[in-house]
């Protein structure tokens, strides 16, 4: 986590235990709003901008709808992430560009767990397209 969320989520803990439910502050000048959804979950934004989800110490699971994606939050910090990205060789001459792809395939379910533990909307659209088309460029590409 970077200091900045961890501020928003110091921020969260405070509104919580004074039970705000919605408030409406200046920093530095610019309007934030913040927006307690449910146990653990609130949402925070600054003026202009798209409210971003937090969840707090919440063990959670996330299902995609590509390659059979789920990810498993802790709700600690860390997590866990099954998918069907890998690919099995149908013979042994195919067996070197299946591991260079199941590594980038590797690369990329690390970055999609990073994000998820990170506090990032792995379900939003803009998010799965991107999963989608990084794939299709790593089996076209490698």
């Amino acid at each position: 986590m970077n200091q900045s969320q961890n501020a928003i989520i110091s921020m969260h803990e405070v509104f919580q235990s004074r039970k705000i439910e919605k408030v409406d502050f200046t920093v530095d000048g610019e309007l934030h709003h913040y927006l307690a959804l449910s146990e653990g979950e609130f949402q925070f934004w600054r003026e202009g901008d798209v409210p971003t989800n937090y969840i707090v110490n919440k063990e959670r699971e996330i299902k995609l709808d590509v390659y059979g994606i789920v990810v498993s939050l802790t709700g600690n910090g860390g997590g866990s992430i099954v998918t069907e990205l890998h690919e099995i060789a149908d013979d042994v001459e195919d067996t070197e560009e299946v591991v260079i792809f199941n590594t980038a395939m590797d690369a990329l379910e690390s970055m999609i767990l990073a994000h998820a533990c990170a506090g990032i909307d792995i379900t939003a659209p803009a998010y799965l397209e991107g999963i989608e088309t990084a794939v299709q460029s790593c089996a076209n590409n490698l």
